[in-house]
């Protein structure tokens, strides 16, 4: 097996009984972990006393990024499914895999001897979760190799790898994987901006601070008149009866979406909340004219979007509502130029110095938008990461 200069040091140095590598992504952390690492740390233990466990956010992503990848090189005699009780065989060994996101996951390493773990995506597990598996590793053999992408400087798990100098941790970026090509290399730079390009290209813990789109330049971003010949038409909704609800019209064509006509209604200024219905016309008005492909509405509003669907409004549907996911795709079309709005859209313009981090969140390491003032934003969120998040 061919591995980077960087990878090779894993292996030689790596000899800890916490071991991490934190860094850039495609920077070759996990190749290195299901070609070699899993299998020979797995097999070295076999026979002894103490559960394996291949832990992720969700058994999903465990599915995705470590057994699928496995199962391509090693087969499926070696390298087993997951169960419904959690099981799965590998390399000829019994090991539990399950998710870490919520801390009621506690409950299944409690108790437990852990002589072998491997962590995926480690910086999203549930604090409480984390704590209760290395208070486990009870074994003068126990081991655990994590990897995963660095998030806030005042993340718990950066806090705890510092303290502790037996820790072994290696940094990646991603020009440390001798095997990407300039080219992939530098597509993911141009698709990551300000503290993402910091995490995911450099490999550093960066603090989310500011304005969310400090990429956004009104003599780019900011259009007079349509500049595409639309193939369709888009809609996106953020619903709340009691505060703001606003709705957005896009043109889109291949990788190019411009938000061309924008609606909002504020119950608090009004002084009346408007019913289901009351909106719905509204949206028909809206809309009036333009033959939408698809519409995509806070997955939340439950109510509003069966009284769309169901006078005749079927193209609308359930947005993802992957926040950080969703604001890196809406940055990254911001930049490169891909997604502008007509000068006439004066709100969600207005939003775009108006949403930023909050500043509390990142104090205990979490990326969040403040909640205020981001009606727009979110809307504008559901539309350009449902609909292009593979693109």
């Amino acid at each position: 097996m061919l591995f980077s200069e960087k990878q090779k040091e894993y292996i030689r140095e790596a000899n800890s009984v916490l071991n991490f590598k934190i860094g850039a992504v495609r920077s070759g952390k996990t190749f290195i972990d299901t070609r070699y690492i899993i299998p020979s740390k797995i097999r070295e233990r076999a026979g002894q006393e103490g559960l394996n466990f291949i832990l992720g956010v969700t058994e999903s992503t465990i599915e995705r990024n470590i057994l699928f990848p496995m199962r391509q090189i090693y087969g499926n005699n070696l390298v087993g499914s997951i169960t419904q009780h959690n099981e799965v065989s590998l390399f000829g060994e019994p090991c539990y895999a399950f998710g870490m996101e919520k801390s009621s996951q506690i409950s299944k390493v409690q108790g437990a001897s852990v002589k072998y773990c491997y962590g995926d995506e480690v910086v999203k597990w549930n604090k409480d979760a984390f704590f209760m598996l290395i208070n486990r590793l009870d074994k003068d053999y126990s081991r655990l190799d994590a990897a995963g992408n660095p998030e806030s400087p005042y993340h718990y798990l950066k806090e705890f790898i510092e303290k502790d100098p037996k820790i072994y941790c290696q940094q990646y970026t991603i020009d440390d994987n001798d095997f990407l090509s300039d080219e992939v290399k530098e597509r993911i730079k141009r698709q990551n901006q300000g503290v993402y390009y910091k995490r995911y290209v450099d490999g550093q813990w960066s603090m989310a601070e500011g304005a969310i789109h400090d990429m956004w330049r009104d003599e780019i971003n900011i259009i007079d008149t349509l500049d595409i010949e639309p193939q369709y038409y888009l809609t996106g909704i953020d619903y709340g009866t009691s505060s703001v609800c606003v709705f957005g019209l896009y043109a889109a064509r291949d990788d190019q979406i411009r938000k061309i006509k924008e609606y909002r209604y504020d119950a608090i200024k009004s002084g009346r909340q408007k019913t289901d219905v009351e909106y719905r016309n509204d949206y028909a008005n809206f809309i009036n004219g333009y033959n939408i492909e698809y519409g995509y509405i806070d997955p939340s509003a439950t109510s509003f979007r069966l009284e769309l669907r169901n006078n005749g409004f079927t193209y609308i549907r359930a947005a993802d509502n992957n926040v950080i996911d969703g604001i890196k795709k809406v940055q990254t079309k911001i930049s490169n130029g891909s997604y502008k709005i007509l000068r006439s859209c004066k709100e969600s313009i207005r939003e775009k110095s108006s949403y930023v981090w909050d500043k509390k969140a990142q104090l205990l390491g979490e990326d969040k938008p403040l909640k205020i003032d981001d009606h727009h934003s979110d809307e504008e969120r559901y539309v350009i990461f449902s609909h292009f998040r593979r693109g």
